[in-house]
């Protein structure tokens, strides 16, 4: 005579699947969001490379760090500016990222189609100082036009840079790209825009404190970075925005610094 399981049995068979399943499931969730992860520090890798062949070609200075006005109302973005050399626009998104420019707190204006168009940018309108850095105390940021301390001023477009990566001091260490967020526009037809990859630039911003805009950093504790001499590599947030291990003179002193902020020769 067949013997059939008992109500008890089945019970305890469901609760040791339940049990199993709350164990592996988070496990598969992190193996997903690390396989995103890799995917993400290659992208960054292609848009580095991308950037040292910009360099290459305009006499070594760097790709505008937000955009460059076109002057028929359109402001071409960075990414534009790269696109000949990356033949490819799903680089500058990554999915574990929100393509919504609400989850960063932008507020272009909606009429005119405000979309996400890169997960990464080149933050480099952040001076050179000595500020608050996301709550550390130092030198801190990256170098623009008309600043004393990198002395960069030539005079180029807004937003423009003056010198190329080969120009920075310790440029393994130097960042160029983090994670962040570039919010692009297409106006109605007939739209100027109708013949970019990208759209007319709006706004950007980065946040790696996982504060008000904590969708940039969608990976746990840290994010890819892409330095100045064109390497990909990953940081531990706090490490890479609260490092304020390296000496820096001025004026006489040694003042607390970041490692990785790029700094002109």
């Amino acid at each position: 005579m067949r013997k059939a399981f008992t109500l008890i049995e089945l019970l305890v068979v469901i609760a040791i699947i339940a049990i199993l399943a709350a164990i592996l499931f988070p496990v598969f969730a992190q193996a997903k969001l690390a396989a995103k992860q890799t995917s993400s520090l290659s992208e960054v890798k292609q848009i580095m490379t991308s950037e040292i062949m910009y360099n290459t070609d305009n006499d070594d200075v760097q790709v505008p760090y937000l955009w460059y006005n076109r002057g028929d109302g359109v402001f071409i973005t960075w990414m534009e500016m790269l696109y000949p050399y990356t033949k490819n626009k799903s680089i500058f998104l990554h999915n574990a990222a929100s393509t919504s420019q609400g989850a960063y707190g932008a507020t272009c204006t909606s009429t005119s189609s405000p979309t996400v168009m890169s997960h990464y940018i080149m933050p480099l309108w952040f001076n050179y100082q000595y500020w608050s850095w996301w709550g550390t105390v130092m030198f801190g940021g990256f170098p623009i036009d008309d600043n004393p301390l990198s002395n960069c001023s030539v005079g180029l477009p807004t937003y423009g840079a003056c010198k190329g990566m080969t120009h920075v001091d310790e440029p393994a260490s130097a960042t160029v790209l983090v994670p962040g967020y570039f919010v692009s526009y297409y106006r109605p037809a007939p739209a100027l825009e109708s013949n970019t990859q990208f759209g007319s630039a709006c706004t950007t911003g980065f946040d790696p404190t996982k504060g008000a805009t904590s969708a940039v950093q969608v990976f746990k504790n840290g994010g890819n970075y892409g330095m100045a001499d064109g390497h990909a590599k990953w940081y531990v947030t706090t490490n890479m925005n609260a490092n304020a291990s390296r000496p820096h003179p001025y004026g006489g002193s040694n003042y607390p610094s970041s490692p990785y902020m790029v700094v002109i020769e």
